[in-house]
């Protein structure tokens, strides 16, 4: 493919250029080495803010600063751990309008380990985290709302949808 001549593919994490056209279940922009540094989130995390408690726990998995000061949500699911690779999507598609990693995101969506993700979602109300206007004038799109469009249109969840409008920032 011309394009591929003209726009070689290259590793997001390190830079690695990535040779030849990536086939449907490989990552288009992460280079084998930088994507078996893709951590899940397992049983290990706390129900409200993902960090790893590791021990025998009795009852629910809740860290120390959860349980010293409780959130008002209920329950949070991370699908990576954010560092490495994951930290460097997140920041080149906010800064960087890398959105072309919403494909590789959509991948991840798709493996094995996060089917239960579909149940979870159903009947639910996504809701994007606005932006300040002229930060959402910069960039030229909320990449929290794009990602939750995302998530919908890949995985389909029952009774599910976004209110991009039921949150305001009051605070510029």
């Amino acid at each position: 493919m011309l394009s591929a001549l003209l726009f070689p593919r290259t590793c997001q994490e390190c830079g690695e250029a990535l040779i030849g056209s990536s086939k449907p279940t490989e990552w288009e922009f992460l280079c084998s080495a930088c994507a078996s540094e893709l951590r899940a989130v397992g049983v290990e995390a706390c129900i409200h803010c993902s960090v790893p408690v590791y021990g025998v726990i009795s009852g629910k998995r809740i860290c120390m600063s959860c349980r010293e000061n409780p959130p008002v949500w209920d329950e949070v699911k991370s699908l990576v751990r954010y560092c490495a690779a994951a930290r460097n999507w997140v920041r080149q598609y906010k800064y960087n309008d890398a959105r072309h990693l919403e494909r590789e995101w959509t991948k991840l969506l798709r493996a094995p380990q996060y089917s239960w993700l579909k149940t979870w979602l159903s009947h639910s109300i996504l809701v994007p985290v606005p932006l300040h206007p002229l930060k959402k004038l910069l960039r030229g799109f909320n990449q929290s709302e794009l990602l939750a469009k995302s998530l919908l249109k890949t995985l389909s969840p029952a009774n599910s949808f976004i209110a991009p409008h039921l949150l305001r920032r009051i605070r510029y």
